[in-house]
């Protein structure tokens, strides 16, 4: 999964439990066993609400070549 966010306007409003019920709902239906993503370690806000929601963290590195 990439670039998953939420306009700062609809925050706070349960717009991003529903979008996360979707995806599960999405993956659930296509015979995913798991989602994965990202984000970045100075983005606390976002950990905070992945964390509320009972996601699982793990400890991976990301590398990313620049050409």
């Amino acid at each position: 999964l990439k670039e998953l966010f939420v306009a700062a306007h609809a925050r706070s409003d349960g717009v991003g439990e529903r979008l996360i019920e979707a995806i599960r709902k999405e993956a659930e239906g296509r015979g995913c066993t798991r989602v994965i993503w990202t984000t970045g370690t100075a983005n606390e806000r976002a950990q905070r609400f992945y964390d509320r929601l009972g996601m699982r963290r793990e400890g991976k590195i990301y590398y990313v070549l620049d050409v």
